[in-house]
């Protein structure tokens, strides 16, 4: 075997996807046109290569797009992973060198990193256990801390010069999370082709708009407005967009006000226990969990963390009938959960029984 030089190992070399990985991405590019329009270079390739970075990029002699893997987000470490990042990849190659906004890098990643999951959400094969969830997941329960409006004027560099700061890439993805859960999705998209950011939230109903400047740090919360909004599936919307973003008090102090005035829901009790959750208040998260299922929230998911909940706060025993009813109903990989779980409870009351 012929050993490559240290400069020869820091060139991409060719990658060879499978065939259903091909047919991935042939979808996530119709699926990336569907929402942004066709490129007037869409009949050019695409090819794959290995780098040390994921990226899309051209290639300077044949003009064609090169899609870069690193080696993290290979198909042979984790099938979800590796489609998500050329979901990813394959929003750049539809809109590089395309519209105003997306040349503000935090737009670009945010639109990159929604339109990503959003396809893979759409293929059954990649939930599950180790699948599309679990990368969701696990980018919305790191709190990055960055200077925010810092973030908001970075803006794309040549892709040899390109560094993000720490911590952006999972803020691009949960401030566009957050964007994503009060408007539209289409409405979403046209951020990337608007001339500036006020031309982009003209374009919205003032309820909307004022969720969106919130976000973005454009305007300060009216507690009295907010909670005025007719709609209350629309303001609890919000208040889990605000938890995405970390900013709990400002969520928390929205929805006791909603208590006062008696609008209240099963969503609403949830994102309580969530905020609760976030800030490691065990009790009071099981609380509103319990509340959140008394008020209807009765489908199976919502009973397993119902139980997880329960569980953590040491309520063994209330949670054992949610747990049944799991192992009864739920999904192939609910009632694996469910099962460990319960397998725990059996191990911590005989532990302490002896």
């Amino acid at each position: 075997m012929t050993m490559r030089t240290k400069f020869e190992s820091l060139l991409p070399l060719p990658y060879e996807v499978n065939s259903e990985t091909q047919r991935f991405a042939e979808y996530a590019l119709q699926k990336c046109v569907e929402w942004y329009g066709a490129p007037n270079d869409l009949d050019v390739p695409y090819e794959f290569y290995s780098y040390t970075r994921t990226s899309c990029s051209r290639n300077s002699f044949t003009k064609n797009y090169i899609i870069s893997l690193a080696p993290e987000d290979h198909f042979e470490v984790s099938k979800a992973r590796n489609w998500l990042m050329i979901a990813h990849e394959m929003y750049h190659r539809c809109t590089m060198n395309r519209g105003w906004l997306r040349k503000y890098l935090w737009v670009d990643e945010a639109l990159a990193w929604q339109t990503a999951f959003r396809i893979c959400y759409s293929i059954p094969s990649l939930s599950g256990e180790h699948g599309i969830d679990d990368l969701w997941e696990m980018l919305i329960q790191q709190n990055p801390v960055v200077d925010f409006h810092k973030m908001m004027r970075l803006k794309r560099r040549p892709l040899i010069a390109r560094k993000y700061p720490p911590g952006f890439n999972v803020w691009s993805f949960q401030i566009g999370e957050a964007m994503r859960m009060v408007i539209p999705w289409k409405k979403f998209c046209t951020i990337a082709f608007q001339k500036n950011l006020g031309d982009w939230l003209s374009l919205f109903q003032v309820h909307e708009r004022d969720y969106l400047k919130i976000l973005l740090k454009r305007k300060e919360a009216n507690m009295g407005h907010l909670v005025s909004h007719d709609n209350l599936e629309d303001i609890t919307d919000f208040c889990a967009a605000l938890i995405v973003v970390h900013e709990y008090d400002l969520a928390l102090t929205l929805c006791q006000e909603l208590i006062k005035r008696n609008r209240v829901s099963a969503d609403l009790y949830q994102n309580i226990a969530r905020i609760f959750e976030r800030k490691n208040m065990v009790k009071q998260s099981a609380d509103y969990h319990l509340k959140a299922f008394e008020a209807g929230m009765i489908d199976e998911t919502s009973r397993y963390i119902l139980a997880l909940a329960l569980v953590e706060s040491g309520q063994y025993k209330e949670a054992i009938p949610h747990l049944e009813f799991v192992l009864l109903n739920g999904s192939d990989t609910l009632q694996t959960m469910a099962a460990e779980l319960y397998h725990e409870i059996q191990t911590r009351n005989h532990d302490q029984s002896v």
